[in-house]
């Protein structure tokens, strides 16, 4: 690994590729351990040092980059071979795992490399929780813990950084995007339908992936939500009807009054958090 001390970049120099999990876990013919890169201390580790069973935690990741390129394939190009999973190109910062792909394997509509990001929580039970040490982090007024879009973002400069943006849907009353950057992954930045397509500032942000100070989307119901977020200030009801128009899941919305935002946590007719939301007020 390199570290570009005028840019911050860490540039890792990939040395060989197709190392099997045998050798990585020591066979008799096995070479050096693939490094993770950890951004929270710009040292190299080994992946059996954060993942106790790399087996289990690779085949977790597949699983979900199976099912989401199942049902979000058109952000790929021609390159869109989830697995196998690289074992060469992983990072892992304080909000979970990258794992970058060589273009050949997977790329995007741009042109740029595919890469996957998993939250700490989809892989319950399968990595050192240690990594994380006890300190927690401060959520940044509105932002999304882990997400790289803030309330008020320029949309157009958003597509440039992270890919993507150009192509729309439509809610009744705004614009919803999609980037391509790994971090975007279930997660989508809406302007007013007042703004000319590709263009104009985030007014709320959505993600169908999240965990929000311990309220998890996918994992967490109401009374876990509550217990991790207290009482919500409000509760909407999504019906069958405004599901449609906004496109959002039906179920009740609890809200959190934030100052200039509110945060929303959309729990589905099953009980459990199918979205969160960050709504400018």
């Amino acid at each position: 690994m390199v570290l570009n001390k005028w840019t911050g970049v860490v540039l890792i120099v990939v040395l060989g590729m197709g190392c099997g999990l045998a050798k990585m876990a020591g066979a008799e013919t096995a070479e050096p351990a693939l490094p993770v890169v950890n951004m929270m201390t710009g040292e190299n580790q080994a992946i059996a040092d954060i993942f106790p069973d790399p087996e289990k935690v690779i085949a977790a990741m597949e699983l979900i980059a199976i099912t989401d390129m199942e049902m979000n394939g058109n952000s790929y190009m021609e390159n869109r071979e989830v697995t196998p999973l690289p074992l060469d190109r992983w990072e892992v910062d304080r909000f979970g795992v990258t794992v970058r792909y060589p273009i050949i394997q997977l790329s995007t509509l741009t042109g740029r490399p595919g890469a996957y990001q998993f939250y700490w929580y989809e892989l319950e039970g399968l990595y050192d929780p240690e990594i994380l040490g006890e300190e927690g982090f401060a959520i940044e007024p509105g932002t999304l813990p882990g997400v790289p879009v803030s309330l008020g973002d320029d949309l157009e400069r958003l597509a440039i950084m992270y890919g993507g943006g150009k192509e729309s849907d439509f809610t009744i009353d705004m614009q919803v995007y999609r980037f391509e950057d790994a971090r975007f992954r279930g997660v989508s930045a809406l302007t007013s339908r007042d703004d000319p397509v590709g263009t104009g500032l985030v007014k709320e942000i959505r993600a169908k992936r999240l965990d929000y100070d311990g309220a998890r989307v996918g994992v967490s119901d109401e009374r876990d939500v509550i217990t991790k977020l207290g009482e919500p200030e409000s509760r909407e009801t999504i019906d069958a009807d405004m599901a449609y128009y906004q496109l959002l899941p039906e179920g009740v919305v609890l809200w959190y009054d934030q100052g200039t935002a509110r945060l929303g946590m959309l729990v589905g007719t099953d009980g459990i958090v199918a979205l969160a939301i960050l709504r400018g007020v």
